[in-house]
């Protein structure tokens, strides 16, 4: 076999090939990129035989796919009534509400007047610093913000009043006031509101119509009442309808009406302690303990 010897290739006679100057030698040919992408055969297509398929553009010649149109359709379907897997029509698409931390809904069926309410919204954002509370918490604290904004306003109310539109129990108050209390004390807004003070004579015609008394018997209690302020250091830090309460069912027994203690405290929806407590101090104060049976 004859060998093959590297000394046998006529080197000089090789014609050497002009690498640097190839492009300016050369003619230069531009292709279309985005025309003959991914597809070997699609090099000399011009693409002129296209039909379309599904939203695509498929050239016949050499099977590419020139374009494609993107759909705007939802990736879902809903099928109404019966439907097994959306319970609701995934077209219907909204923003998400923002959620309302104020008291307006809560409030909305008790019949207060615009600026109690609105003094009380502002009171309760105050006092909860824009935070959301719920369930009877968030009742108890709204009851305080209407007790106090009531009593800022000039026209305050009992708790008793209030707790029969907001069916809470004497705990749930008691839970809302105390919040409110406490967190006032750093709030220098609600700390000059509290200097306002309230006369305990403007419960005495709501209670005493609960009685049926007329405008004579009004009176009377009032001018009882001028008789005992500021005259005892249980009156003055009581409750101030405690201290009518008290007042009325001793002017009840006063004028010989036929009630029991018992009784008259269902009716103002106080315990029987507190109104006997108050009664028999007023008693004291006039000098009348043992005059007259508080029983």
């Amino acid at each position: 076999m004859q060998s093959f010897q590297v000394s046998d290739i006529d080197l000089a006679n090789i014609d050497e090939y002009d690498y640097e100057n190839e492009c300016e030698n050369s003619d230069r040919i531009t292709l279309d990129i985005n025309k003959y992408t991914y597809c070997d055969n699609s090099e000399f297509c011009d693409h002129q035989n296209i039909v379309k398929q599904n939203d695509k553009e498929v050239c016949l010649e050499c099977g590419i796919e020139v374009s494609q149109q993107l759909s705007l359709e939802p990736e879902w379907r809903y099928y109404g009534e019966n439907d097994s897997r959306h319970f609701t029509d995934p077209n219907r698409c909204q923003i998400r509400k923002i959620e309302d931390k104020g008291i307006h809904k809560d409030i909305e069926t008790m019949n207060f007047k615009p600026d109690i309410i609105e003094e009380a919204n502002k009171l309760y954002n105050m006092i909860t610093s824009g935070t959301i509370r719920r369930g009877n918490f968030r009742k108890s604290v709204i009851f305080a913000c209407i007790f106090n904004a009531c009593k800022y306003k000039g026209v305050p109310v009992s708790s008793d009043e209030l707790q029969d539109k907001f069916k809470l129990t004497k705990k749930d108050i008691s839970t809302g006031l105390k919040f409110f209390n406490l967190k006032g004390r750093d709030i220098s807004e609600i700390k000059e509101k509290k200097s306002i003070n309230i006369s305990p004579v403007i419960f005495i015609p709501r209670i005493m119509k609960k009685f049926n008394s007329n405008q004579y018997h009004i009176d009377k209690v009032n001018e009882l009442y001028n008789m005992i302020q500021n005259k005892s250091s249980l009156i003055n830090r009581s409750n101030p309808q405690s201290v009518i309460s008290g007042l009325v069912f001793y002017y009840c027994r006063l004028i010989g009406k036929n009630i029991t203690c018992s009784k008259f405290s269902n009716i103002v929806n106080l315990s029987d302690i507190t109104v006997s407590r108050i009664s028999k101090n007023i008693s004291d104060i006039l000098g009348t303990r043992d005059k007259i049976s508080l029983l």
